[in-house]
């Protein structure tokens, strides 16, 4: 017994040394090593604006991650709401109601009318005439609203806070 017992601590240590010794021979790369090739930079961006609907001026912040989400609070005194866009979802919470809207672009189309996407609504945050189209856009809703953006500016990342309470009804 003692017999296979030193012969199978002889196969593991044997094992151990050349595992050792392929280990140091895999570390050690004689080709020159190639830098990583470098990431496209995200950009982030946020905007204030001010919108006047029948006498009654709200404020708001838009936040932006190119490509990748777009995220919008607007307050009176208190905040009223936010939203929160990405390429396939969008979630609008009316906090000051305690309500909420999840769904899709085809919800959107469903539920309004409206057919939109990501692209269109991030081509149209960045326009130049962005005050403009979207106040062509509340018209099209029958709302007259005056809006005012100011300029973009670049930020480091931001956060994109979005919390909806469960109890929070649908809208």
């Amino acid at each position: 017994m003692c017999k296979y017992v030193n012969i199978l601590a002889f196969v593991l240590a044997g094992l151990m040394v050349a595992g050792c010794t392929a280990h140091r021979q895999a570390v050690v790369d004689p080709r020159p090593t190639e830098e990583p090739p470098e990431l496209p930079t995200r950009v982030y961006r946020s905007a204030n604006f001010s919108c006047a609907v029948a006498g009654t001026t709200v404020s708001g912040q838009v936040r932006m991650a190119e490509d990748s989400i777009i995220w919008a609070s607007v307050s009176k005194v208190i905040e009223l709401g936010r939203a929160t866009a990405t390429p396939d979802s969008v979630i609008v919470y009316a906090k000051a109601m305690g309500r909420c809207f999840r769904g899709t672009y085809d919800d959107i189309y469903t539920r309004f009318h409206y057919r939109t996407s990501f692209a269109d609504l991030q081509e149209m945050l960045l326009a130049p005439d962005a005050d403009e189209q979207l106040r062509l856009l509340a018209l099209r809703f029958g709302v007259d609203a005056s809006v005012h953006f100011q300029p973009w500016r670049e930020l480091k990342e931001p956060s994109f806070p979005m919390y909806v309470p469960p109890q929070a009804r649908s809208l």
